[in-house]
């Protein structure tokens, strides 16, 4: 599932996915309440297909891994893809 922020000026979704940093409290705020934030590196678990970002966010509900990509979270690269 894919998390992306935009500000009042951004209208475009491609400026939604070049912002590369997440400060404002209710931004931290939301994807606390999604889940808890992850290290992709070393993670053994479905990273889904993240794997040069730093983290992402996932919630585990019975049996259940749901992973949320966080856009400013991946690496300008994988923000490309989409």
């Amino acid at each position: 599932i894919g998390v992306v922020f935009g500000t009042v000026n951004q209208w475009q979704e491609s400026a939604m996915f070049q912002a590369s940093s997440v400060s404002e409290p209710w931004q931290l705020e939301f994807l606390n309440g999604l889940g808890r934030e992850i290290e992709v590196k070393g993670w053994p678990h479905f990273t889904g297909q993240l794997t040069t970002g730093k983290t992402f966010y996932a919630s585990f509900d019975g049996g259940y891994e749901i992973i949320f990509h966080i856009a400013p979270f991946m690496s300008a690269d994988e923000r490309r893809q989409y």
